[in-house]
């Protein structure tokens, strides 16, 4: 199928009655492109020491390639053929770095079937061009100048020079008119590759040079599969995806959404009608190629094992894995079964007689704020209880027009990854809440001695903002609270100071889980103390209630409007805790959301997330268990600990243990996570409208209510800098400091104590315990249990020192020095602790390695006059030093008056400048800072 055919269907289609008027709610700044995804790779060798490019025959990337770069169904399908082969050698196991020929062959055609459609795509005319870009797309002159109408998406990579800011420079510099919306995909010191934007004929010319023995480039198709983020299909195909019962749902619907990404490109052009029309456009091209295919399989009259997949303006047609008619007798035979599959969805979905009207004329379109792409919210109709016990054809249940048929979610995803303007389709998973005496555990983890509320460190001054079910107003934690904080700042009222009903109700369930989270955070009883006060009782609530009549929470795809209600142009909350979790999944969507806007407009804002409770199975640990938004970039993932004395559940062995619970790391792209751990088996906290019974308190487990201790945390540690607490431990010693996100989440991180084991319990909670052990920075405990006191200094009479940095600016390969003495005399523990952090930029969907700006910290023993002496101390006790990961903590046992020298150091930058913060704690003395 060609282009030309999308055109002519998509026209068609306006006509057809059932097509509704979608209902849009558009964000600015969204680009409007029309594009076909490719990848280039720009190779250059390192010869005798220096940079050359060398002659090379220019083969396709290969699939392993490709795997390294991004996770999409491409791994599944060639997963799949491993599978297969096993099989058929009597289970004998595949190396996982050895591809089968069936893999690459299948990859040839995958790429094959790319190029054929860009080539044909060169017969547009001008009324096809102007059709598939939005009407009335508008652009100066300067914008349009030495530019086509069309853009198509380009990865590019170079693998030379030393860093990717240098590389970023070089691109710009050698391939003019390519560079242009360049986005960061891969990055490290070998290579760094980018997604940028290039018109139909540059493309062509480039596969052209391509082919030329120097040109030193590489080039494939981004197609269609290649889109599919990776396990999308199988996702989509698992019971939680549809309820088997009308009981199952707690709403008058149920949600589940597809999110799609537009390829790279200018956006300075693009405006909310154009984002409308393109989205519109994509939607009604997928009902159109839909109906094309069910037109073909009813002339062609035969089964649908047999039907012809090479014919025109079908989805099957278009969709490499359903054409296969380049596809050898054995990769015929091999990948039959994937391929069947897909072409069966597609028969029982799109391109069956009912073409899915019913889910398309329940749908609704939500333009992304960030302008790249867009969501479809699927909120199916579903009857009564015979309409769930499934066929033959829908197996799942549901109506066979709807989205809860899932053969039409799964062709609608085919369809949308064959259109020329999609980058990504994936899909995002369901939000759960993570439910399942922690003052002195976290201030001091000394029994019953709080050195921070003890002098006043209680949170005063400071707002935090809980994301959550709602909050009981007149709960005697919280209220009473003026019914004038509805959706409006009261900052006079006694803890609630803005209510956000955007999404909500206005209140919260009995036992609700948000006054629960509240209470944990800053509840504080009205008259008297309480254990189920919070950890900072003296600072104030924001809310975004998420929750309407008890039912589920209700996150909204794109968090823009959540964190724009608790900022108040800078002057709300600056703290954000969010209990709940999706399922483990690589980077998506919402992850690159969350990073980029804590990376740009968020600077100052800690958003801390609950790590999840699928950490076991059993008795068995399950790592790689951790959901989004934890798993992101720049939020702070909490895991859950034991609690003590008579708050610890029965079985449980104290604050020295994790909870067996609390969800693992690593991350998909092998980040550290959780990053921290807090009391969360169990914890005191209020109980919502139950004040009745005489219960207004319970304890309560799960890393739900892990987070808001580390977010209370957050809480008095900022209140710490904005006072002038820092850096000598009394109140207006030191100027006011009005601490960034990253900064906070570097004092909780740096303070981290090591866990002893994982609790595992057996059977009956009175049987055998069995202790599993744990080590710094692994991905159960991350760096530890915070501890307040070994994180920031008190005026209690050590030699107790912090240095600090909040939100510096580093160049590309520059270094910060900071040289200090250890004064270990009279000192409770002479460890140095030095953790940097920072915010990095969101990073692609499916991305292999997701830090885009790497730094590494060190710590080296020095002479007086400064020459190195002895070992180099690295981040996070890799002695290659870490490239993964955003935070990075070294730990030195200092002795007598030696010197040390402390350096930060941008190894490799995606752009010319980053921003961290630094916290350093120990007994020393600062002599000279080069930063």
């Amino acid at each position: 199928m060609t282009v030309l055919h999308t055109v002519e269907v998509i026209e068609e289609t306006r006509s057809h009655n059932f097509v509704k008027e979608f209902s849009f709610q558009l964000q600015p700044n969204m680009q409007n492109l029309l594009t076909i995804s490719l990848i280039i790779c720009l190779i250059t060798f390192q010869v005798d020491g220096a940079n050359q490019e060398q002659a090379q025959d220019c083969p396709n990337i290969d699939v392993d390639y490709f795997r390294g770069l991004l996770y999409t169904e491409v791994h599944d399908e060639v997963d799949a053929l491993h599978n297969e082969r096993r099989t058929s050698n009597r289970n004998t196991l595949v190396a996982n770095n050895e591809t089968s020929k069936d893999a690459q062959d299948l990859w040839t055609d995958i790429i094959a079937h790319g190029w054929s459609t860009i080539d044909e795509s060169q017969i547009l005319d001008t009324r096809a061009r102007s059709m598939l870009h939005a009407d009335n797309l508008k652009t100066d002159a300067s914008s349009r100048k030495g530019r086509h109408e069309q853009a198509f998406p380009l990865l590019i990579c170079n693998q030379n020079l030393s860093s990717g800011a240098e590389r970023k420079r070089a691109i710009e510099k050698d391939l003019e008119n390519i560079h242009r919306g360049m986005i960061v995909v891969y990055n490290d010191k070998n290579q760094t590759c980018f997604h940028a934007g290039a018109s139909p004929a540059e493309a062509i010319k480039l596969k052209k040079i391509a082919t030329q023995a120097d040109s030193g480039y590489m080039i494939v198709p981004m197609t269609d599969i290649m889109k599919i983020t990776a396990n999308t299909f199988t996702e989509v195909n698992e019971d939680y995806w549809v309820p088997r019962s009308s009981e199952d749902k707690r709403d008058d619907r149920w949600e589940r959404m597809i999110r799609v990404t537009f390829t790279t490109g200018d956006q300075e052009s693009a405006t909310e009608d154009n984002a409308k029309a393109r989205a519109k456009d994509i939607i009604l091209y997928t009902i159109s190629i839909g109906e094309s295919g069910a037109e073909n399989r009813r002339l062609a009259d035969k089964s649908i094992d047999n039907i012809d997949n090479h014919m025109p303006t079908s989805i099957s047609a278009a969709f490499s894995l359903t054409c296969r008619k380049n596809w050898s007798r054995s990769l015929q035979k091999k990948a039959k079964g994937r391929s069947e599959f897909l072409s069966r969805s597609l028969g029982l979905g799109l391109e069956a007689s009912h073409g899915c009207k019913r889910m398309f004329k329940d749908m609704n379109i939500v333009v992304q704020s960030d302008g790249r792409g867009f969501d479809i919210v699927l909120n199916p109709i579903v009857g009564d209880e015979s309409e769930f016990k499934g066929n033959h054809e829908n197996p799942k249940g549901g109506i066979d027009s709807s989205a809860s048929n899932v053969n039409c979610v799964t062709s609608l995803i085919i369809a949308l990854s064959t259109h020329p303007s999609v980058l990504n389709v994936e899909v995002d998973t369901p939000v759960t809440p993570d439910d399942f005496e922690a003052s002195w555990i976290i201030e001091s983890k000394e029994w019953s001695h709080t050195p921070f509320s003890d002098i006043g460190l209680t949170g005063n001054g400071q707002i935090v903002s809980i994301w959550d079910s709602g909050v009981q107003l007149d709960h005697r934690f919280i209220g009473p609270t003026h019914a004038k904080v509805m959706n409006r700042w009261d900052t006079k009222q006694r803890k609630i100071v803005r209510y956000d009903t955007t999404y909500g109700d206005g209140g919260d369930a009995s036992g609700g889980h948000g006054t629960s989270v509240a209470t944990i955070i800053a509840g504080r009883a009205l008259s008297g103390d309480s254990d189920a006060n919070g950890i900072a009782e003296d600072a104030k609530l924001h809310v975004n209630d998420l929750s309407k009549s008890g039912s589920s929470l209700t996150i909204p795809g794109d968090p823009r409007n959540l964190f724009k209600s608790m900022y108040n142009n800078g002057n709300g909350a600056k703290i954000a805790n969010g209990s709940f979790s999706t399922r483990y999944s690589v980077y998506k969507t919402s992850c690159r959301m969350y990073d980029n806007y804590l990376y740009g407009d968020y600077q100052d804002i800690l958003y801390v997330a609950s790590a999840g409770n699928e950490g076991s199975s059993g008795g068995t640990s399950r790592m790689n268990t951790i959901g989004n938004p934890a798993a992101c970039k720049n939020t702070l993932a909490v895991g859950a600990s034991q609690s003590s004395g008579s708050k610890l559940n029965k079985g449980d062995m104290g604050s020295d243990y994790m909870a067996m619970f609390s969800s693992r790391g690593p991350t998909a792209d092998n980040r550290m996570k959780p990053d921290i751990v807090a009391p969360g088996s169990t914890v005191q906290t209020g109980n919502a409208y139950s004040a009745e019974n005489g219960q207004d308190t319970k304890a309560v487990v799960g890393t739900s209510f892990a987070a808001p201790i580390v977010a209370g945390s957050a809480a008095i540690i900022r209140q710490y800098f904005e006072e002038g607490w820092f850096p000598c431990g009394t109140i207006g010693c030191g100027l006011s400091i009005q601490p960034s996100g990253s900064l906070l989440k570097a004092v909780l991180m740096n303070g981290g104590q090591n866990l002893e084991r994982v609790q595992k319990v057996l059977g009956n909670v009175n049987d055998k315990v069995i202790g599993e052990d744990l080590k710094p920075y692994d991905n159960s405990q991350g760096m530890g249990l915070i501890n307040l006191a070994a994180s920031l200094p008190l005026n209690d009479g050590t030699n107790f020192n912090a240095l600090a940095q909040n939100n510096n600016i580093i160049n590309d390969g520059e270094e910060h020095t900071f040289k200090i003495r250890a004064k270990t005399s009279a000192c409770p523990n002479p460890q140095l602790s030095v953790t940097v952090a920072w915010y990095d930029q969101g990073a692609v969907n499916g991305c292999v390695k997701c830090l885009l700006n790497d730094l590494d910290v060190t710590v080296q023993r020095v002479t007086w006059k400064g020459k190195a002496r002895g070992s180099v101390f690295k981040g996070n006790n890799n002695a290659n030093g870490d490239d993964r990961n955003n935070v990075e903590r070294v730990r030195v046992m200092m002795k007598k008056r030696r010197r040390y020298n402390i350096t930060v150091k941008a190894a490799n930058l995606s752009e010319q400048s980053i921003k961290y913060s630094m916290i350093a704690t120990g007994c020393f003395d600062i002599k000279k800072v080069n930063a």
